[in-house]
């Protein structure tokens, strides 16, 4: 069984996540597994902010462990939406997170290499 990459969050019947808020807009936000273990969650009604860890926002958001999402009055747990576990979550980040100290890494090494080439380029101009 596949499961949903998206979901449409509002008070309009034909979302897949249904909420009851009065203060909800029809089609109120938009959840979304990018496939790579990162959830976003955008805001579609442009006059009612959605809010992650208590913070209004009214554009696109990636969700972290531990984000806690509410849409109008209504909390979303959105992990358990896309059947994640938080411990798969926070392996992920720190998958992330190591990934780039590598990147970082490599890219300081070819600084290195570039600016080790350049000095014996200079020396052999100097010297021949």
């Amino acid at each position: 069984m596949e499961t949903l990459r998206y979901y449409s969050v509002g008070s309009h019947p034909s979302n897949a996540l249904q909420l009851t808020s009065d203060h909800s807009a029809p089609f109120h936000a938009l959840l979304y597994n990018d496939g790579r273990g990162h959830i976003l969650v955008a805001n579609r009604a442009s006059q009612h902010p959605l809010f992650v860890n208590g913070a209004p926002h009214r554009g696109l958001v990636e969700l972290h462990a531990g984000d806690q999402l509410s849409i109008a009055t209504q909390p979303i747990d959105w992990m358990q939406v896309f059947g994640i576990k938080p411990e798969e979550h926070m392996e992920l980040e720190v998958k992330e997170q190591n990934n780039i100290s590598v990147q970082r890494g490599m890219r300081v090494q070819l600084i290195l290499i570039y600016a080790a080439v350049a000095i014996m380029l200079f020396l052999l101009a100097v010297y021949i």
